[in-house]
């Protein structure tokens, strides 16, 4: 995943059903890559169990669980990085996000707690939009040619999966990253790959 210039990283997105091997993906990437130069932010609630050696038998410099993360907390967490790509400094070649979905629910959950009970539906499904743009675009600015606003970093993001309704074959349904609202109509547009994994064991 080494790379000459700050232009050319990439990002991806990994969709699919609990244990198909979204996380270990990533943890084959940042083996790769190096954990001193990996930056994994993990936020699934579901793996009460996880601890750092879950992924590495090194010392993992780079994890960090946050539970209950909202999208403008992760976006918040970028922003460092973002400034230091603007001035030319790379910290980490990997940056991993595990995964969007976790993430995406407990965003509208804080919006929601926030609002009240007479909050007009629409803006809030608006406010959980405008922080989806955010975010992803804190995370794949650079790989999308603009380098200043992106992190400097390869990209790699999981997300549960969802079954919708196909729209060009009456009575069929497809497979899509699990994030809600209109954004999730749009969320792959964000990534240079989409890949959809499942376990054939």
């Amino acid at each position: 995943m080494t790379v000459a210039t700050p232009n050319k990283y990439i990002s991806q997105l990994i969709y699919g059903r609990s244990g198909a091997g979204k996380t270990w993906y990533l943890r084959a990437a940042a083996e790769h890559v190096g954990w001193k130069r990996t930056l994994w932010i993990h936020t699934d609630r579901r793996i009460n169990s996880f601890e750092p050696h879950i992924y590495t038998t090194q010392e993992p410099w780079g994890v960090m669980y946050m539970s209950k993360a909202s999208l403008e907390d992760i976006t918040k967490l970028l922003l460092p990085l973002n400034l230091a790509a603007r001035k030319g400094e790379y910290k980490y070649d990997l940056v991993c996000l595990d995964g969007i979905s976790e993430t995406d629910l407990v965003n509208m959950a804080k919006i929601e707690d926030a609002s009240g009970p007479k909050r007009d539906g629409r803006q809030m499904w608006g406010d959980q939009f405008d922080d989806n743009i955010r975010m992803n675009w804190s995370l794949t600015a650079g790989s999308r040619g603009d380098p200043q606003e992106g992190l400097g970093a390869h990209v790699l993001v999981t997300a549960r999966v969802k079954e919708v309704a196909d729209h060009i074959i009456e009575g069929e349904t497809i497979l899509r990253p699990s994030v809600r609202g209109q954004f999730g109509e749009i969320v792959d547009h964000y990534f240079d790959l989409v890949l959809y994994v499942e376990s054939r064991s």
